[in-house]
């Protein structure tokens, strides 16, 4: 199969919201992939618009177990370098799923090293960069700054229910974010629709 056709089957696939992630994973590994050389040439050049179903997925994905990863916090930053403007909803995803892996995680000053005085921290100094620096997000991280020194504090954030926020803003992202998508018709759902019309 050649890359053109593999990748509108793809986005087809990923885009059915009536197919689970696990049965979407199984028919895609199923499809029979361009050839060896074919796939690596063209792996770096599927189209925005594959590329963009493909971690609408894994963030559906994510959002179907009962905690969330680093991973999760890539996936919203891949799909914000699509379109870079600022997007709240991004943000408070972004934000909520960091603030619970801090929240949960057995050393909570490596955690907030690495994800709010680092990666965050790059995120507010450099805000038109992605498009999820926000007011609250700079409030939040000087409060965990904070916490590193400050232990009743820390004990009252670790002790917050940040899964269930984190899972609601997830949530509401992934749902603008396939709305949005969905706006666009793919291209066999065009084609269809124009064939359809045809035979009319």
């Amino acid at each position: 199969m050649d890359p053109t056709t593999f990748y509108w089957m793809v986005e087809f696939l990923l885009r059915q919201r009536t197919i689970s992630d696990e049965l979407a994973s199984a028919l895609f590994l199923a499809l029979p992939f361009p050839s060896a050389s074919a796939s690596a040439s063209a792996s770096s050049s599927a189209p925005p618009s594959v590329r963009r179903a493909i971690l609408l997925r894994g963030l559906s994905s994510d959002l179907s177990r009962p905690w969330f990863s680093p991973r999760t916090l890539r996936l919203i930053e891949l799909l914000q370098n699509h379109n870079p403007r600022p997007n709240p909803l991004a943000s408070d995803a972004y934000l909520s799923v960091a603030t619970y892996i801090v929240t949960s995680a057995p050393d909570f000053a490596s955690a907030v090293s690495s994800l709010f005085l680092r990666r965050i921290g790059d995120i507010l100094k450099f805000p038109d960069a992605s498009g999820l620096a926000s007011d609250r997000m700079k409030t939040v991280s000087e409060e965990m700054a904070s916490a590193l020194t400050d232990t009743v504090l820390r004990a009252e954030i670790v002790g917050r229910n940040t899964l269930k926020e984190a899972m609601e803003a997830v949530r509401v992202y992934l749902e603008m974010e396939r709305e949005e998508m969905e706006l666009q018709p793919c291209f066999l759902e065009t084609a269809a629709r124009s064939q359809i019309k045809t035979m009319l």
